[in-house]
């Protein structure tokens, strides 16, 4: 009888061979799992020093043009040139070439080599238009666009950090947007320009800018940030700044204590604080932090006035910032256009009569608001002046600009056309066309024996004033 022995056999090489590719590829995930920690590691704000509380600060000169706005304190160092406030505003201190200016700028040296110092740097494409950011540290190229909008999605953490690195120039086009969502705050975000950075019109922006030369704002910009110079000048037109506040964060829930013995009572839990009269919780939308509780002030509407008549298009509403207001909300014909912290933007508007109306936005759902009506013209045609008689009529080769001899009125028509589409009022304008017509003649004709060459030439203008001043109303809508 035989004995039944064991044999052994080595294992299969087919299923050793799957062993070994699986630890590998765990490895693999446990690898790129670090690395995509890395590339996104929490980074801490740039610490902008005394460099903070400015809105704007210039290492040449601050130039404005128009009525802009800065939240914030405004300052030049080691230039001392300031010009445009007035008409300008600015809500804070204006420091020019004094020692807190020239700590400022020694600050923003401090933080501009900090931040163009943060690694690990993940690279960007040339224009970050339509991308979707999460927070880190960016690098771009030799100059970085921005056209349409891009979003920096903070997931949900308003300490959220993001750091932009761009080697020579920052360059956005009109009506360019720089969108924060899920928690991201414009406080903590910073752009490290190696050269200079310029805004084109109506651009909304957000985070501070700190540029080694130049920074340039166009028409009608919004900027929730910092426009910081080192060493050239910042140049505004219309534009709003406000110097955002860093938002505090709550610590980390504390896990309870381990229940004590029995014999040993707990700690007494000591009553939660109650603020004081006056104050107020942080509210992350707020325009001004710590704004005092009560109804807010309403607001003073700026452009358009009340009255007023602008082109359709592209309309600028401007308002003054009212104090103890959290956001403000802009509607035309009853309807909401926009909401924010910003104080101006550019809307849509069709032509006809229109209202607009910005509501203030305070604690505890108090609200105040001011309404303006304004009418909205067609929009301009193209060209300039064209001499005397509509541009595109088929009788305007029947009233020349000259007559031979006689009279020549090219000047007047087109100072007149001039005066239309300036919106100056009609009636000043045929006046004004009238008189201008009148001059041309006593010069071409000032001698006593040129009294019937110069009767005609007024005959022949005051045909010219009762065409326009009966007729030209359309012309002048349409101007």
């Amino acid at each position: 009888m035989l004995s039944r022995t064991r044999s052994w056999a080595p294992a299969s090489p087919g299923r050793s061979t799957l062993s070994r590719v699986g630890l590998l590829a765990v490895a693999c995930l446990v690898a790129l799992a670090s690395l995509a920690s890395n590339a996104f590691a929490a980074q801490q704000p740039v610490d902008l020093g005394t460099a903070e509380t400015f809105g704007v600060l210039a290492g040449s000169t601050v130039t404005n043009a128009g009525f802009s706005t800065v939240n914030g304190d405004l300052g030049v160092s080691p230039g001392t040139a300031v010009t445009g406030f007035p008409p300008g505003k600015v809500n804070g201190t204006t420091h020019a070439a004094d020692p807190v200016a020239a700590q400022a700028q020694a600050d923003l040296t401090t933080a501009y080599n900090d931040a163009a110092g943060r690694t690990p740097p993940n690279a960007l494409p040339a224009d970050v238009g339509g991308q979707t950011l999460i927070p880190g540290v960016y690098k771009g190229g030799a100059a970085l666009g921005l056209t349409g909008t891009v979003t920096l999605d903070g997931q949900g953490d308003p300490s959220a950090v993001f750091v932009f690195q761009v080697g020579s120039a920052l360059t956005t086009a009109v009506g360019s947007r720089v969108n924060l969502t899920n928690g991201a705050q414009a406080s903590n975000v910073f752009w490290q320009i190696g050269s200079s950075a310029t805004l084109d019109t109506s651009t909304d922006f957000a985070g501070t800018i700190m540029a080694l030369s130049s920074i340039s704002m166009n028409d009608g910009v919004t900027l929730n940030g910092r426009a910081l110079a080192r060493n050239g000048a910042v140049t505004l037109i219309n534009d709003t700044i406000t110097a955002p506040h860093r938002m505090p964060i709550a610590p980390p829930a504390t896990p309870p204590p381990a229940t004590p013995p029995p014999a040993t009572p707990p700690p007494a839990t000591p009553p939660p604080a109650t603020p004081g009269p006056g104050t107020q919780p942080v509210d992350p939308n707020a325009c001004t932090v710590g704004a005092s509780q009560g109804r807010p002030a309403r607001p003073v509407l700026r452009s358009p006035r009340r009255g007023a008549r602008v082109r359709a298009g592209g309309v600028r509403f401007r308002w003054r910032a009212s104090a103890r207001s959290n956001h403000y909300i802009l509607m035309v014909d009853r309807k909401k256009m926009n909401t924010g912290c910003a104080t101006s933007a550019v809307m849509p508007i069709s032509r006809g009569q229109h209202q607009w109306r910005v509501i203030a936005a305070g604690a505890g759902g108090t609200r105040s608001s001011r309404t303006r009506a304004f009418t909205a013209l067609a929009a301009r045609a193209a060209g300039g002046p064209n001499g005397c008689g509509p541009a595109a009529a088929w009788y305007k080769k029947y009233i020349p600009n000259s007559v031979k001899h006689l009279y020549n009125f090219r000047r007047a028509c087109n100072g007149h056309d001039t005066c239309y589409a300036r919106q100056r009022g009609k009636g000043f304008c045929d006046q004004g066309f009238k008189k201008a017509m009148y001059r041309h003649c006593y010069r071409r004709f000032p001698h006593w024996y040129q009294t019937f060459h110069y009767q005609g030439c007024r005959q022949v203008a005051n045909l010219y004033y009762k065409a326009v001043h009966r007729k030209g109303q359309s012309a002048y809508d349409n101007a």
